[in-house]
């Protein structure tokens, strides 16, 4: 399958995402080891980024709780 390439604009769009949800990981994980948060942060990233590959961007909400959802599957995240 070829990589979807964004323009400018959804590039911002997704690095906002990205924030927007690490924001929402920290506070649903306080307790996490924050010794491993910038392998979660990177791994949060490129979860979104594929699934907005895979998806028409027209629902953030469903991409962030679809990334969240998966990264809450990873064992050593808390």
């Amino acid at each position: 399958m070829k990589r979807q390439a964004f323009d400018a604009a959804t590039l911002r769009m997704l690095e906002d995402l990205c924030e927007s949800t690490w924001v929402i990981l920290e506070a649903q994980r306080p307790f996490r080891d924050t010794a491993k948060d910038n392998d979660l942060r990177h791994q949060l990233r490129r979860k979104i980024f594929i699934l907005a590959e895979n998806s028409d961007l027209t629902d953030l909400n469903a991409l962030q709780r679809s990334a969240l959802v998966s990264l809450a599957a990873i064992d050593d995240v808390s």
